[in-house]
């Protein structure tokens, strides 16, 4: 059985490492300096990025936002789970479910509390199932589009979402915002 490496990264190999097997894995990824940007934000302590593989090859990864954009989550001091990936073919594996206890492990040291936003579209149905048997309870606070919970603030528009389904733009940045107790 191949072993389980998940560890941060701080190094600009790993960036780009990250920033092409994204690309190729991913049609929606767009190849440029995402990952550049996640590695200053290492360095400056703003973030943590986990990387996971599975014996040789890189399986996905995860990042740990420390102080999240997310009203809500600033107000209670609470770190955010934010871009869970892992690449298809390692999919059903547990991958996930490891990156996410370490990230709630390294949590569990600053703050009581771990929280993160999950889409409403189909595409994050097994996400949104994991994250209830791990526990994660919806915040309270409805849905939000850009961290913004007033929809009607938000530059969402909202008449018309039910009559085209290819909006997907707009779809996809509704989350709905859960967290649960780390010990």
């Amino acid at each position: 059985m191949p072993q389980y490496k998940i560890y941060a990264t701080f190094d600009i190999n790993e960036a780009l490492l990250l920033d092409h097997e994204f690309s190729t894995q991913f049609p929606w990824y767009k190849h440029g300096g995402y990952f550049i940007r996640c590695l200053e934000e290492n360095r400056e302590g703003k973030r943590l990025t986990i990387m996971d593989f599975y014996g040789n090859s890189l399986a996905g990864c995860c990042h740990l936002i420390f102080n999240s954009h997310y009203p809500y989550f600033i107000r209670n001091n609470i770190p955010e789970v934010n871009d869970l990936n892992v690449f298809q073919e390692f999919r059903r594996k547990k991958i996930a479910s490891k990156i996410l206890d370490e990230l709630e492990r390294r949590a569990s040291k600053t703050s009581k509390y771990i929280g993160l936003g999950v889409g409403l579209y189909k595409d994050y149905g097994n996400a949104q199932r994991m994250y209830g048997k791990r526990g994660y309870i919806m915040d309270g606070n409805g849905v939000n589009y850009n961290n913004v919970q007033d929809l009607s603030r938000s530059g969402l528009e909202i008449q018309g979402l039910r009559d085209v389904p290819d909006r997907f733009d707009q779809i996809a940045g509704i989350f709905r915002r859960v967290m649960r107790e780390v010990l």
